[in-house]
């Protein structure tokens, strides 16, 4: 499975996230330039709300152009056998209590998307997940406990790329 499939793949979601958080951004400063919204009383505050609104937009619009620079900055290059578990890292893991294996793939920054890709469902993790922080500096077939809500869980690292 190609590395720069999963990039290309989180590129184009991103680039579908910072589009729509534009279009808040300029429904919301629109909102609060036009002249309907000028207060009915002391107490209304749509106007200021739309503000914070507009405000909080542009500023998520720059967190993900950020965090689109950083996904662009990853190298695609296949990692050996030698290599660590790192940001950019394509991992498989195997969890010990099941032997049921997942694939991860740790983003700078982005996590929450399951990519599907040559029929493997692929987790998108962020460098702060939990299984990202244990996985981190071990190698393949090096195992690591996790806890969750249902108790201790171990992981075998199947395969870093």
């Amino acid at each position: 499975m190609e590395k720069s499939e999963i990039l290309l793949k989180l590129e184009k979601v991103l680039l579908e996230k910072i589009e729509k958080a534009r279009e808040v951004y300029q429904s919301a400063y629109e909102y609060t330039t036009k002249g309907d919204v000028k207060s009915d009383g002391k107490y209304d505050t749509r106007g200021t709300e739309a503000g914070y609104l507009a405000g909080a937009q542009k500023k998520r619009v720059e967190e993900l152009k950020n965090d689109l620079n950083q996904l662009r900055a990853i190298s695609v290059e296949v990692f050996s056998s030698s290599r660590s578990v790192a940001v950019g890292s394509l991992i498989e893991l195997e969890c010990e209590c099941d032997k049921k294996t997942s694939h991860y793939f740790i983003s700078p920054s982005l996590g929450g998307e399951t990519l599907e890709i040559e029929g493997v469902s692929i987790q998108v993790i962020s460098q702060n997940s939990p299984i990202s922080i244990a996985s981190f500096g071990l190698d393949q077939d090096d195992s690591f406990e996790l806890e969750t809500p249902r108790g201790v869980k171990v992981y075998t690292i199947v395969c870093v790329n």
